[in-house]
């Protein structure tokens, strides 16, 4: 007889120790929280753009970044990269400036091991040579940058440069008049002072001007300038303010400076003992609370140090890549009430940036885990979705849309008993709590004992009510987002030898490559190399659907396209549409291109009339003699079938160029969905002891 069981299983993961000490609860997953009682993907994310549709990347790996606000009011983010170009950028309004300073010293891009002679007699006797010693090991980090705003002003520090610098921030960075030199980080306290820390090279040391200014660094009886030696066994990591007391960490324990003002101006207090940050950027502050990744443990600040219980600790710490702790970093998002940490896993072999991530849901107490490579990030506030960094190198607006790298949501549960656990049992009804029903599939691992090896049942679709079979002693549950799109990617590669452009005289010339309105883009543009027409000659079609056809446009340019018409248009869902072209200047003489896309092409029965508008992507490349230059155009997707680009000489002087090769992609991707899910019940028809 079937019996509904009531699957309620608690929110949070529980990895810690063996699959099946964390029996009745969930033990993996990717992209998933619980937020108001349901189980639910994360939100998506996006590239972000400049104002010419290109995506924001910048040079190096980004080590630190900053959102704040001008005194106009506009929003602003900083980020500063490591390696072997370091670079300090500010981006607003779609424009990403260049404010590196000059003469900065460019970093670490990777923790190593250094290893040096050790201390007379440390090693075995005739193990090394006479005197020598043992060789130890010093951990010498990747480079990190320490950013914060003093008012509209951005401050920063580098790791491997030690100068503290200021900005506009429209302005290369410079120097900051008489600061000191070999610092770790700075913060600026809610009194408005610079702190400077481990000035001087001092691994304890705190400085800071005077009040309201960045310039007056040495102390008198006139000013409020000062500094002060932590009694700390560390060295200082890092330092973030709060509403009452600016916070410093060391890789060691915690201490607050509290305003007193006087002759001492700060009172520096020590928080905590063995508390310490793991890395500069492992910490953030949220909701007044601060949110600390230590060595093997979780901490938060609220007026006392208190450990957070971690219940997936092994599974993080077990694969941390120690080597480069020094990118960790934490992300708040707030309208969440989570706290985010991007780390390196040691499993991922040869690749030492952050790939995955482990989240807190500081409200509740729960924890999540997943696989994404971010950076830096901040949180919204300033901006209106949290803007994180990749590992490779571009902005990414996040909780925004449904997309996630085509990677579903899922979550994995621990062994499923059912009574005591001696009962063998059969599941052949699933009836979901669900928002929207057809997003999430469910599929059962069933086993008869712990360290049998499982059978896979599913996926089943949920419906109202889900038939499924699965019989086992033990029964794990998957659930996993399904998505509403297929991935679509169409590449082509095109490697003509011949000009494209002779000698002109009059009006500027330009070309079209394109498969207009519909059609197979690959037949089309082969179908040109082929006929190998020249754009003064007269068209010759050869018969099989393809053409080419002179048209005039734009004030008496000429333009050719080459098309096959059939209707089509982009699926659902999809992101990114991009054109990338290499173009090569055989000119006696520099020259410029024009490079346009365009969405709308031309009308089969009126060739020479254009529909649409341009894109806003257009470029222009400056090409010096037999020099090569290659670039990706992206585009805003609308109908994939009516997708074309332009090359434009904007100079009417008889240069040459040459198309090395185009490539038009379509893609990727898959729509993640947006389910809900509050609890299951499962109907089960026991079947005795075995």
């Amino acid at each position: 007889m079937e019996t509904l069981v009531r699957l309620d299983l608690p929110p949070g993961l529980a990895r810690s120790g063996t699959s099946y000490q964390n029996r009745n609860r969930w033990i993996n997953g990717h992209a998933m929280r619980w937020f108001e009682g349901a189980l639910r993907p994360i939100g998506g994310w996006s590239l972000s753009r400049d104002t010419s549709g290109n995506e924001v990347l910048v040079v190096g790996k980004p080590r630190g970044s900053l959102t704040w606000r001008k005194n106009d009011a506009t929003g602003w983010v900083a980020v500063g990269t490591s390696g072997t170009t370091s670079k300090l950028y500010a981006f607003s309004a779609g424009i990403l400036t260049d404010i590196t300073p000059a003469g900065l010293t460019n970093g670490n891009q990777d923790g190593f091991i250094a290893t040096g002679v050790g201390l007379y007699g440390g090693g075995l006797y005739g193990d090394g040579l006479y005197g020598g010693g043992s060789q130890l090991g010093v951990l010498i980090d990747a480079d990190t940058w320490s950013l914060d705003n003093f008012g509209e002003i951005l401050v920063a520090c580098f790791t491997a440069d030690g100068k503290l610098y200021s900005s506009t921030p429209t302005a290369q960075a410079t120097q900051i008049t008489n600061s000191p030199t070999g610092c770790r980080a700075l913060v600026v306290t809610p009194e408005r002072f610079l702190f400077a820390l481990g000035a001087g090279s001092d691994p304890r040391l705190v400085q800071w001007p005077d009040q309201q200014t960045l310039t007056t660094w040495t102390p008198s009886s006139s000013n409020k300038a000062g500094s002060f030696p932590l009694q700390t066994p560390g060295r200082i990591q890092s330092g973030r303010r709060t509403d009452r007391e600016t916070l410093i960490w060391t890789d060691a324990d915690l201490w607050a400076a509290v305003f007193i003002g006087g002759s001492l101006i700060y009172s520096f207090q020590q928080r905590g003992t063995n508390c310490g940050l793991i890395g500069p950027n492992a910490v953030a502050i949220a909701e007044g609370a601060a949110y600390w990744m230590g060595d093997g443990q979780f901490f938060t600040y609220a007026g006392a140090v208190r450990p957070i219980p971690c219940e997936v600790a092994d599974y993080v710490f077990g694969d941390l890549n120690k080597d480069q702790k020094a990118k960790i970093t934490a992300v708040p998002v707030t309208q969440f009430g989570e706290m985010w940490w991007f780390y390196p896993s040691k499993s991922q072999g040869t690749t030492l940036e952050n790939d995955r991530y482990v989240s807190l849901n500081y409200r509740t107490g729960f924890w999540m885990t997943g696989n994404l490579g971010r950076a830096s990030g901040s949180g919204a506030g300033v901006f209106a979705t949290p803007l994180m960094w990749g590992t490779d190198g571009r902005l990414y607006a996040h909780e925004t849309g449904n997309a996630r790298d085509n990677v579903p949501a899922f979550v994995e549960s621990g062994p499923l008993e059912i009574g005591t656990g001696d009962q063998v049992a059969l599941v052949q009804k699933l009836l979901p709590d669900e928002k929207l029903l057809g997003q999430v599939g469910a599929t059962f691992f069933t086993a008869l004992y712990p360290m049998a090896s499982e059978s896979v049942n599913g996926p089943y679709t949920l419906t109202a009510s889900t038939d499924v079979r699965a019989t086992g002693r033990q029964i794990r549950l998957k659930l996993a987002e399904v998505p509403t799109t297929a991935v679509v990617t169409f590449v082509q590669v095109i490697v003509p030898i011949q000009d494209l452009f002779g000698d002109f005289t009059g009006a500027f010339p330009s070309v079209w490559f394109g498969n207009g309105p519909g059609g197979n883009i690959t037949a089309n543009l082969w179908s040109y190399l082929d006929e190998n027409v020249d754009i003064g000659a007269s068209p010759d079609p050869d018969g099989d659907g393809n053409f080419v056809e002179i048209v005039n446009n734009l004030g008496g340019g000429t333009a050719v396209y080459v098309t096959k018409f059939a209707p089509g248009t982009v699926p659902p869902g999809i992101p990114s549409v991009s054109l990338r072209y290499s173009v090569k200047n055989e000119s006696g003489a520099m020259t410029q291109w024009l490079i346009e896309a365009r969405q709308a092409y031309v009308n089969e029965t009126n060739k020479g009339t254009l529909l649409g508008s341009w894109d806003d992507t257009a470029q222009i490349l400056t090409l010096s003699v037999n020099t090569v230059i290659s670039h990706v155009l992206p585009i805003t997707p609308t109908d994939y079938t009516n997708l074309s680009v332009r090359i434009t000489q904007v100079t009417p002087d008889g240069s040459r160029a040459q198309l090395q090769w185009m490539q038009y992609a379509l893609g990727s991707a898959q729509v993640g969905s947006d389910f809900r899910i509050g609890s299951f019940r499962a109907g089960v028809i026991p079947q005795g002891r075995r």
